[in-house]
């Protein structure tokens, strides 16, 4: 899955309708463990590398302002350690 200051992408077995509502919990290395928002479905389509799974794409919906910082900081310390390792030719 994928993270971003204003959602979230996953895979799941279950499939979700678009605009359905749901809480997800996700966890955060080194910046402050557990993340939990409510979301909204934007949409939900089959995976087309696994039979029977989905890929969803979700936006928060009243997310503490704290942990939106949280979601920030850690995006930008991943940029910046994928960016050191491209310098040093690093994969």
């Amino acid at each position: 899955g994928d993270v971003a200051g204003a959602g979230v992408s996953f895979r799941t077995q279950g499939e979700l309708m678009p605009n359905g509502r749901l809480g997800i919990t996700f966890y955060l290395p080194e910046h402050g463990g557990d993340i939990t928002s409510k979301a909204r479905v934007v949409h939900a389509m089959p995976d087309p590398e696994k039979e029977g799974t989905f890929i969803v794409a979700c936006t928060f919906e009243r997310m503490a302002i704290a942990d939106r910082e949280r979601i920030i900081r850690f995006l930008f310390f991943r940029q910046r350690e994928l960016a050191g390792r491209k310098k040093v030719g690093l994969r």
